[in-house]
């Protein structure tokens, strides 16, 4: 693995959740600073360098794991009736935890209150729009691969796999989180979606629904949603987005 010296990259714990927390070696003061959240299948240690590069720019960067991944258990990942089980279960979770996760931050590893941004992928990219949601703190928030429209989302995983699923106990949760039922939460905060446009696992269809919702909103400042759709990619985070996800980052994210 390439290490880089004038980055310290440290293991902590959160009340039961294992971190990676990344950050310039010289770094002093308040931080502006990076909740990452990976996706389905994967852990903390996998955007490690993802992390890496963002700190290069001068952000902190957190990056937990998920209920049941990296340190905290693990599922058959290839079986759909587990996606079906947990994956809702798993942002819920997420979205839940981030209020100790953003207090801890803030408190003990010098974030900048005033300065936080949420980055997603894949299933990351649906807990980073619940957590944006949820937290008007949140300065701006990129979406990869994932989608901010949850239930209609979740219409297009039912048309494409067999026995994916929302269990009734969760319908009501998956309605309630849902980003695109409190548009008003967003209050002109910076939004970022990037998005294969031949995305297989997360079809683009749920993140265009809510882009197509929240346009109207953001009128007074169009600037500050953007959307690219990557012609015939995958569901692939490539060199191009993370140039864009620097780019976002330092004209929404303020350094010190």
């Amino acid at each position: 693995m390439l290490k880089n010296e004038s980055l310290s990259v440290n293991r902590i714990e959160v009340l039961g959740i294992p971190c990676i927390v990344i950050k310039e070696k010289k770094a002093k003061g308040k931080l502006p600073t990076v909740f990452l959240y990976h996706g389905w299948s994967s852990q903390k240690e996998n955007h490690t360098m993802f992390g890496e590069t963002l700190a290069l720019y001068g952000y902190m960067v957190i990056i937990p794991d998920a209920l049941y991944h990296g340190e905290r258990g693990s599922l058959n990942y290839d079986d759909a009736t587990m996606a079906a089980k947990h994956f809702w279960e798993i942002v819920f979770n997420n979205i839940e935890e981030s209020e100790k996760l953003i207090k801890m931050a803030v408190e003990e590893l010098g974030a900048d209150e005033k300065n936080m941004a949420l980055l997603g992928h894949s299933m990351g990219g649906f807990s980073a729009a619940g957590i944006f949601t949820k937290h008007p703190e949140i300065k701006t928030v990129i979406n990869i691969n994932g989608s901010f429209a949850y239930e209609k989302a979740e219409k297009l995983f039912l048309k494409a796999a067999e026995g994916f699923t929302v269990p009734k106990e969760h319908l009501e949760e998956l309605r309630s989180y849902d980003p695109t039922s409190h548009k008003e939460s967003f209050n002109l905060r910076p939004i970022l979606m990037l998005h294969g446009e031949a995305d297989a696992i997360v079809p683009i269809e749920s993140q265009e629904y809510f882009y197509n919702e929240i346009l109207e909103y953001y009128k007074e400042a169009p600037e500050k949603l953007e959307f690219t759709k990557v012609p015939r990619l995958n569901h692939y985070i490539t060199i191009g987005m993370v140039e864009d996800t620097i780019n976002w980052f330092n004209n929404h994210l303020m350094h010190k």
